[in-house]
């Protein structure tokens, strides 16, 4: 009968691998590897964007940036861009400095955001949802702790993307007063 077959050992509740102290360091380490995907996807992401974006962004900078006040049209600005020696890739100057300059940034927020919530949710659901540890009912529905813990991963994930944008900032603003 179903019920008298043996549970595998890695489903077993005599196991010692999953004791609460494991399920955590798997949870924090499944976590870890997700968000360092995530870094990665979105880094890459961000630099393929750019690179689609390019010669959109350089003619939007073109058509504004015209003597006499009066703006270019957008047949006008490509046929500026493309004359030049260098021709069509005269579109993507400065792509490399743009991607290179996103990729981190965009990489950090949503691996920082993939981690967080990978962490977070669990969390929130063993303290104050249906999987309370102490048997009481939840306090709050676990849609809403989810919904919660999305809100509160993004934030964490803008938090640090922006602190390290701020410091490599002010790290290069102190290291360019050096030199003078």
């Amino acid at each position: 009968s179903p019920s008298s077959r043996s549970k595998p050992p890695s489903l077993s509740s005599s196991s010692s691998s999953h004791s609460p102290a494991s399920k955590v360091e798997t949870s924090s380490n499944a976590a870890i590897v997700e968000g360092l995907k995530n870094t990665l996807a979105s880094g890459m992401a961000a630099a393929c964007s750019k690179t689609i974006l390019a010669p959109f962004d350089t003619l939007k900078t073109v058509q504004q940036h015209v003597e006499g006040g009066t703006s270019l049209g957008l047949v006008e600005a490509a046929r500026s861009v493309t004359s030049r020696p260098g021709g069509v890739l005269n579109l993507y100057a400065g792509l490399g400095v743009s991607a290179l300059g996103s990729m981190p940034s965009v990489g950090l927020y949503f691996g920082v955001y993939s981690y967080c919530k990978k962490i977070i949710s669990p969390m929130l659901k063993r303290c104050l949802g249906s999987e309370r540890e102490d048997g009481k009912k939840g306090v709050c529905s676990d849609g809403g702790l989810h919904t919660f813990s999305i809100a509160l991963s993004a934030a964490i994930g803008e938090f640090v993307r922006v602190r390290v944008r701020v410091r490599s900032f002010c790290g290069s603003l102190a290291s360019s007063k050096g030199r003078k």
